[in-house]
């Protein structure tokens, strides 16, 4: 035939003849033939939200740079999950720092690699107890936290005008009347949770 396709099995260097034959005779050519792979594919990729921290429980959204056909996209995390697809949501397993590796697959070239990372926190709550609940003034009370998540500062809102930066507080309610007291947890990245007052 006049016009033949081939496709190398490999890299490397193929030599190529060419044979004609005919009624006026036969000829040959030989032509070298210098196959390299191409380049590895793009696997650059965003993380959202894009402070790259959450709560566990929370979602982690991931999105390949480049969506293209032929291209698969393989996403690992350092929790132990797997997921395919140019775009992925998931969420962590674990508290702590979460690494994602995004390996892209096209065939007959390298595989394209890129790495990035997601700190999962415990849910900050801020809950409270205090005791006792009742009596006549001048009454003290001591208050108790009762909150999750890594806390690094507390506020406490007595409900009479008084607070406290303590853990545990003590308070002394010197008129008589109702009040709602409150507290504010905060952690090392600037979040906070409020109780609802009891």
């Amino acid at each position: 035939s006049a016009a033949v396709s081939y496709t190398p099995p490999k890299e490397g260097q193929y030599e190529i003849m060419h044979a004609v034959k005919g009624p006026g005779g036969s000829d040959s050519c030989t032509h070298t033939l210098v196959v390299r792979v191409g380049a590895a594919p793009e696997a650059g990729f965003s993380v959202a939200p894009a402070v790259k921290r959450v709560d566990l429980g929370d979602s982690v959204f991931l999105k390949a740079d480049e969506d293209i056909v032929g291209v698969h996209h393989t996403w690992r995390s350092s929790d132990g999950q797997t997921f395919d697809g140019a775009k992925v949501e998931f969420k962590p397993k674990i508290t702590g720092m979460i690494e994602i590796d995004h390996q892209v697959e096209v065939a007959g070239r390298p595989r394209g690699e890129s790495k990035d990372s997601v700190y999962v926190a415990e849910r900050l709550t801020a809950e409270l107890t205090a005791s006792p609940i009742k009596g006549t003034s001048p009454l003290e009370v001591s208050f108790q936290p009762l909150s999750s998540g890594k806390i690094s500062a507390y506020a406490w809102d007595f409900g009479d005008g008084g607070g406290s930066d303590l853990k545990s507080p003590k308070h002394t309610y010197r008129n008589p009347g109702n009040f709602r007291p409150r507290l504010t947890v905060s952690d090392d990245f600037g979040r906070k949770a409020k109780s609802d007052g009891t």
